[in-house]
């Protein structure tokens, strides 16, 4: 069966967006982005939506059960046939454990994508994205916030994927164009 459903993790500033929109470029797959997702909801005055912007605000991700749900309510409207590409999706063990059981029972077989890169190189990568692109969760008080987030929550998601044989690692501290280029080697094993 092919693999019509991709997820791409990694740190933060890891390069997950540049990836993914090459990957959709590629596969003509869309783009699903939990961070998109969320700063969109961000923006609506509403309860939910300030709820959402204080987590962005301070660099926290949004619960599991929410990001969940984001998920499932978009993969659920999906034909088998139909592929997509999750951005910064299934960022904790219990988000990326229902993330399986959802493909499973759903017969969808996906690959995560793991861009490593060092944490020297991303701070210096986000600390650019701030200044250029304005990222509120990019400014230097809430990177540590991130970036322990990312220790206590996705590391544990991403050895849930390996456990599973789903996990590809992809050096993500290549130029943008050789990691898209490995990705692409790796499409066309799979």
């Amino acid at each position: 069966m092919t693999v019509t459903t991709f997820i791409i993790m990694g740190r933060p500033g890891s390069g997950k967006t540049t990836q993914a929109q090459k990957l959709s470029v590629l596969t003509g797959f869309p783009i699903f982005s939990s961070g998109g997702r969320a700063r969109t909801l961000a923006k609506h005055n509403s309860y939910l939506g300030r709820k959402i912007a204080d987590l962005i605000n301070h660099g926290n991700l949004m619960p599991a059960w929410l990001a969940s749900y984001l998920f499932e309510d978009t993969i659920l409207k999906l034909e088998p046939e139909e592929g997509i590409i999750f951005e910064g999706a299934a960022r904790t063990k219990e988000e990326a454990e229902r993330f399986h059981e959802v493909m499973h029972w759903l017969q969808r077989p996906y690959r995560v994508f793991n861009l490593e890169v060092s944490e020297s190189v991303v701070r210096e990568r986000l600390a650019k994205r701030a200044t250029l692109e304005g990222r509120v969760d990019d400014r230097l008080e809430h990177i540590d916030t991130r970036f322990r987030e990312y220790i206590d929550h996705t590391t544990h998601a991403i050895e849930f994927f390996r456990s599973k044989n789903m996990l590809v690692d992809v050096d993500g501290a290549k130029d943008p164009e050789a990691v898209s280029d490995d990705i692409r080697e790796t499409l066309r094993k799979l």
